[in-house]
């Protein structure tokens, strides 16, 4: 009988892992407030004969917010391609950009949603 080893892997996700976790919790926040300004917009549409200047109020706080959220997302996945990026595997390296193209996708979906909702304000 000779005596198989297996190498395994045991140590520690790559330090890009957390700026993917930052993202992710990103974009929970950014499906948060585009929700918050679909429920603003739709309250705005409903009080059609009052002043509204209240819903407008928090309208536009809504979108500044999105859009520096967005802004923060967007740095990050930035920083994915130089965090811990000394001595990387190709496979490893392949992981990083795969993961950087998947937040960026994720990034301009979501973005691309809220413009369309800025855009149907200010109609």
């Amino acid at each position: 009988c000779r005596d198989t080893r297996i190498d395994v892997d045991t140590s520690l996700p790559p330090p890009w892992m957390d700026v993917v976790t930052e993202a992710n919790e990103d974009f929970e926040q950014i499906k948060e407030k585009i929700a918050q300004l679909e429920k603003m917009q739709n309250k705005r549409l409903r009080d059609v004969f009052s002043e509204g200047t209240e819903a407008e109020g928090e309208i536009e706080s809504i979108c500044k917010d999105v859009a520096t959220v967005c802004k923060s997302c967007e740095k990050k996945i930035q920083q994915i391609q130089t965090k811990g990026g000394e001595g990387v595997s190709k496979h490893g390296q392949t992981m990083r950009v795969s993961a950087q193209h998947a937040l960026a996708k994720q990034l301009q979906d979501l973005t691309t949603k809220f413009r369309g909702l800025q855009k149907k304000h200010l109609n």
